[in-house]
């Protein structure tokens, strides 16, 4: 039959990538002597970050340190750290608690490179993120290939240890029915099953709810199609938001899995 964990582990798999402020792909360049300033905007999700990643495809010359900022929604400075870059993924020592999870906030990458002196940082098109960056006088179709580490906010069952308020949102990944199963062909050892997948979503803010609900519907439903061993998604019921406890909302969205099981 079907491997339960196996489709939680997927399904979460999923979500993190279109939830999580990080775009891990890399296709395309910025070069940091046309750019001197780049502003990555990102949801955290989270209370606290303890750590940002970026990715640099090349380093041309001898460059020398970039400064990295991280600024709130009105561009006050929370965090700010300096570094000489290497080719790859590079670890900034940018970290700060107590943060507005449902708010705006910004990677700022400073460096004043030339011709024969820059950075060439990774930046791609991919829609899975789709946040803005800007520069001093614009924005650009693009994102920096960059990764905040916001610890873990997608489970495959709620914690266990007490939560305390600084660690919501929480999400949870479950299968919460199996409306049907049944044999459709003459072959008796192939079954046809629907499960139903639900994301639990914890927050202090209704709003943060919403906003993550539609990251997760944008996952699940551009992933679909690269999802094995599914033949069908499809959306199922929306639960309103209820106050779980004080000062804790929740609401439950759910997705119909359509699956040919080969029974050995």
């Amino acid at each position: 039959m079907i491997d339960y964990e196996w489709i939680k582990d997927t399904l979460s798999n999923v979500v993190k990538n279109y939830l999580y402020p990080r775009q891990l792909q890399h296709e395309s360049s910025l070069l940091t002597s046309e750019y001197s300033v780049l502003r990555q905007a990102f949801y955290p999700f989270s209370s606290t970050i303890s750590k940002v990643r970026v990715y640099v495809e090349d380093v041309v010359g001898s460059p020398g340190n970039a400064t990295f900022r991280l600024l709130d929604k009105n561009l006050n400075v929370k965090d700010t750290a300096t570094k000489t870059l290497t080719a790859g993924w590079n670890t900034v020592s940018i970290s700060r608690e107590n943060l507005v999870s449902k708010q705006v906030y910004y990677i700022e990458i400073r460096h004043s490179g030339d011709s024969s002196n820059y950075y060439a940082l990774g930046a791609s098109t991919n829609p899975v993120y789709d946040n803005t960056l800007y520069t001093e006088t614009s924005t650009l179709d693009v994102n920096l290939a960059f990764d905040v580490d916001i610890g873990e906010k997608v489970y495959k069952v709620f914690p266990g240890r007490e939560l305390g308020i600084e660690d919501y949102p929480v999400i949870v990944c479950d299968l919460s029915a199996r409306p049907r199963v049944y044999q459709r062909y003459m072959d008796p050892k192939t079954l046809e099953e629907i499960v139903t997948v639900s994301f639990n979503i914890y927050s202090r803010y209704p709003s943060e709810i919403d906003k993550i609900a539609r990251l997760v519907e944008r996952g699940i439903f551009r992933e679909r199609r690269n999802i094995s061993d599914v033949f069908l998604v499809s959306p199922g019921a929306l639960g309103p938001i209820t106050r779980m406890r004080e000062n804790i909302f929740s609401r439950a969205i759910t997705f119909n899995l359509r699956m040919f099981i080969k029974v050995e």
